[in-house]
């Protein structure tokens, strides 16, 4: 008889081979038909809420597979919140305006772009954004992102332009904005005025000098023994293009200095200079002074006031004191240009001094730096070098390497510039204080992050918000045509609103400033009623960083399911001085609280050495190559699969390697429901109590998996859920349940209550696992969930709740007792390859295996010796009280003796165990006892 036909041998219609490039686009349709996302919704209509709020990436060119990754996060977040029972909605976002994209515009207007109208690039850098935003759109729905794609947000909807220009009119009421001259980074390439997020540090060359600066007044009454030689104070800088706008010499107050007669390494002349005393040793070590004389010394705030004369202008020019003035480097006389730092801008300020820039839009010195009029800063400096030598000022020059800003964009070094331009002052009614307040109320992952934003905002200055650009969102400020007085209130801004939302910003270039204004309008300085518009737009970040009132507040928001504020913002660790820290100064200005509750960064997407992405060296890699070469799911997994809190590195090897884990999650699930064919647990479901013990230990295993993954989901920690579901498929159920519970799945009878309960069993398993891993694996759920046996009456996986964690199953006191049986399988198990490997068995099933030990340990063996067949895979196991002279020790349990030793007994030709009731059936003398009984039931 062909006893093939009597197994219970698996089968289903999930296929093996996963055909991922085929299936993914075929379920992204069906999902698309179906409305997946409404049905989502609806499903979770009144659950509490859970708002992940998006951080708009640039609508500007090819996404790198970092945004991919970004987009995945984000979007197992919200699928895993769901699944918890949370109204997680998710409105996808754009960032439209900006630099990055009125750049892209101009290249491709080429040589005629300076010329070309603000309007016609406005256009073009419209038309440019909607292009890529639907681009990305489609890409972002091929990584099966779920979300509101029919309804997105964008920067240049109307309605959105109106929220950040009503955000600023509360800025504006509680008197945050002012304008004023100002140095500020500054972008000499795209010539417009940069945010410290919009800046890149790399190291570059710059000249280090020495400059003596001859001093006006006489400081024999500070230092009695100078003589009649020449005195000077020495300064060092590593920026001589700022030498022509120096307007002062810092000092700090309690420092001593000291005067010291030497010979002029340079001129070879005697001569005094002055410098702090703490350097005086390092300084003339650097710069080449052999032996020296001290002439005195006093402290700073002595100097307070005394002139010296600057050697290009002949203007004479304070020595002045400054609480950043440092000892560690330098000569402790730190050379002063308020027009081209922030610090010595505040020494100006103090001092009344001129705020003085000679620097163009080009970054190129103007008619007031004398003969170096119309030279470029850094081709400026070494013109000034060589000049400060022949006029013998120049002490000692160099060449040092440091850390240097770069604009983002451009890759350009960027200048520090007075320029007028518009401020949020950021210690305006205690905003500094309130603000680390608000951070202290935020939950940071990782932790490090609130010290991070701490830092930040505890040290920068006030938000410069202006730029001098075309493409973005105007400043809606007005100025008087009589006295060119700033109009500015919450009225005319709030005016300005208006229009936005009715006809979007565009129209602020095609409206008279009149038509705008309230009717009645008057300058508050003089009376008149002409006034002409601001031509300055907001920084990008502004924009986003308002986002949070655009998109979670409003009309629009509550349609699309959304509240304020946001429980999670999740980006790259960059935008600790990006979005995060944008979003929240105007938010605790305007709304007194943070708009999020929770913030957490990930890393940089690197490449397998550590550094970063390159299209040059070959390492770059789009979400668009990634889509074509490995399709959603691989990248889905190995998102979830790295603790993407550090660096990530990524490669095509690195995604490709995913797909044996992705092979063993799948063939786990074949596997499972292969096994459950003609299985319903409405009907066929064995209790608890009536289960074998390894059943039982599985279903406690079960619960474990269950709890940790949803713990980890609960803390965002996906590579925990990962590592956790892989673990427990390849050591729980590959290499040991699945593996000992075949014999009883195949050759069992059918309805037998010994194989409904591992049935039972793995359908639990089958229905935990779908379900963890469905914000992760979610098309290959899809297709598990559809061949599911007796599953939850729902369309889709998606729109299905996250198993529960039964407490009720855990049983630690079998799972202690069960590690012992396992260990004593270990021992076994080594024993039966030398078997194997010496050809004297086949399998475990053609062995006799007897264990021996003493006491207590003789007593477990006794009382699990009916477990020990299972759970070996042999077909015979005795046990024996002593050690036997022929009995190997065991390794992983003490005191154990094992035997094995192929087995003499008849082969059953069902099951293939060899055992002593084969035959015992006269009608069906080839087959054991247990397997006669299966096939009578079969007649």
């Amino acid at each position: 008889m062909n006893y093939r036909d009597t197994v219970n041998l698996p089968k289903t219609a999930f296929p093996m081979k996963a055909n991922l490039r085929q299936r993914e686009p075929e379920l992204q349709k069906r999902w698309r038909e179906m409305s997946l996302y409404a049905l989502v919704r609806q499903a979770r209509a009144g659950a509490p809420k859970f708002i992940l709020h998006d951080g708009p990436p640039y609508a500007s060119g090819d996404l790198h597979i970092g945004t991919g990754m970004n987009k995945i996060l984000k979007d197992v977040v919200v699928r895993s919140r769901t699944m918890m029972g949370f109204d997680a909605p998710y409105v996808p976002g754009w960032d439209c305006h900006g630099q990055p994209i009125e750049q892209r515009v101009i290249q491709d207007l080429g040589p005629g772009a300076l010329g070309t109208p603000p309007a016609e690039i406005r256009r073009r850098s419209r038309q440019f954004a909607e292009k890529h935003m639907k681009a990305h759109i489609r890409q972002f729905q091929q990584l099966g992102v779920l979300g509101d794609f029919e309804s997105p947000y964008a920067t240049i909807q109307f309605e959105y332009e109106r929220a950040v220009i009503e955000l600023f009119a509360d800025l504006v009421e509680r008197g945050y904005v002012y304008k004023r001259l100002k140095p500020i980074h500054w972008d000499y390439e795209t010539r417009t005025a940069l945010a410290e997020a919009e800046l890149e540090y790399e190291d570059i060359a710059s000249p280090s000098i020495y400059v003596k600066f001859p001093a006006a007044d006489d400081l024999r009454d500070l230092f009695p023994a100078i003589g009649a030689e020449p005195v000077s104070l020495l300064i060092w800088t590593t920026t001589p293009w700022t030498l022509p706008a120096n307007r002062a010499i810092a000092l700090a107050e309690k420092a001593e200095y000291t005067a010291i007669r030497c010979l002029d390494p340079v001129t070879k002349q005697t001569e005094t200079v002055a410098l702090a005393e703490d350097l005086v040793e390092r300084v003339a070590a650097k710069v080449g002074i052999g032996e020296f004389e001290r002439l005195g010394r006093c402290r700073g705030k002595r100097l307070e006031g005394r002139r010296y004369r600057h050697f290009f202008t002949g203007a004479l020019c304070p020595v002045v004191l400054a609480p950043y003035v440092s000892l560690e480097d330098g000569t402790g006389c730190v050379h002063t240009a308020p027009g081209h730092g922030r610090e010595d801008y505040e020494t100006g300020l103090a001092y009344g001094l001129d705020i003085f820039s000679p620097v163009d839009d080009a970054g190129k010195l103007t008619a007031e730096a004398g003969e170096f009029a119309g030279l470029h800063v850094f081709d400026a400096d070494p013109k000034i070098v060589e000049r400060l030598r022949q006029m013998g000022h120049l002490v000692h020059a160099e060449s040092v390497t440091h850390s240097y800003p770069h604009g983002w964009r451009s890759k350009k070094p960027v200048i520090f510039r007075a320029t007028e331009q518009w401020f949020v002052g950021v210690d305006h009614r205690g905003l500094r204080e309130a603000t680390l307040e608000a951070i202290k109320s935020v939950r940071w992952i990782p932790d490090w992050g609130q010290g991070r934003m701490t830092a930040m905002v505890s040290e920068r200055p006030d938000w410069c918000i202006s730029r001098q650009r075309a493409w973005g969102i105007p400043i809606p400020a007005f100025y008087c045509t009589g006295c060119g007085a700033v109009l500015l209130t919450k009225q005319t801004v709030l005016a300005v609103a208006d229009l936005f939302g009715r006809a979007g910003s565009d129209a602020w270039y095609r409206t008279e400033a009149a038509d705008i204004l309230p009717q009645g309008t008057k300058c508050g300085k003089c009376g008149g009623a002409s006034f002409r518009k601001e031509t300055d737009i907001f920084d990008v970040w502004f924009e986003s960083g308002s986002s949070h009132r655009a998109v979670l507040c409003g009309p629009k928001a509550e349609r699309q399911g959304l509240r304020w504020p946001a429980d999670l913002y999740l980006e790259g660790t960059d935008q600790h001085r990006g979005w995060f820290q944008l979003s929240l100064l105007p938010s605790v200005a305007a709304d007194g609280q943070p708009p999020y509750k929770t913030v957490l960064t990930h890393g940089f997407v690197v490449d397998e050495k550590g550094e970063k992405m390159s299209k040059s060296a070959g390492s770059h890699l789009s979400i668009e190559d990634a889509l074509t070469e490995f399709g959603s799911e691989l990248q889905r997994l190995w998102t979830a699969s790295v603790n993407y809190l550090d660096d990530i590195p990524a490669s095509r090897g690195v995604i490709a390697k995913m797909d044996e884990p992705y092979r063993r999650f799948r063939n786990t699930f074949r596997y499972l429901l292969g096994n459950l064919d003609g299985f319903d647990p409405a009907v066929h479901r064995v209790v608890l109590g009536r289960m074998p013990e390894v059943d039982r230990w599985a279903l406690s295993r079960t619960a474990r998996v269950v709890a940790d993954a949803l713990r980890a989901y609960e803390d965002f920690q996906f590579y925990r859920v990962y590592q956790r579901l892989y673990q427990f498929c390849t050591v729980d159920l590959s290499s040991f349940y699945l593996d000992v519970i075949k014999d009883r799945l195949y050759c069992e009878a059918a309805d037998s209550v010994a194989r409904r309960s591992a049935q039972t069993v793995m359908y639990e398993m089958l229905d935990a696992l779908v379900r963890l891993l469905a914000p992760i694996l979610i098309h290959t759920c899809e297709e598990v969930w559809d061949a599911m046996p007796s599953r939850e009456a729902l369309l889709s996986i998606h729109l299905a709740r996250f198993p529960k964690a039964h407490d009720g199953w855990v049983d630690e006191e079998l799972e202690g007792r069960w590690n012992t049986l396992l260990a004593v399988r270990s021992d076994v198990a080594r024993e039966l390859e030398k078997l194997r490997a010496d050809k004297k068995i086949g399998s475990g099933l053609d062995a006799f295996v007897a264990l021996y030990a003493e006491g207590k340990s003789f007593e477990f063996l006794r009382d699990n010796q009916a477990v020990f067949p299972e759970l070996l895979i042999v077909s015979e196991v005795a046990v024996g009280e002593g050690i036997s002279p022929d009995a190997v020790p065991g390794t992983d349990v003490q005191g154990l003796g094992i035997i094995v030793r192929p087995s003499d007994r008849p082969k059953c030709a069902r099951c293939w165990r060899l055992l002593p009731s084969v035959g015992s059936d006269a009608a069906q003398p080839e087959l054991c006892a247990r397997c006669a009984a299966a096939v009578r039931a079969l007649r």
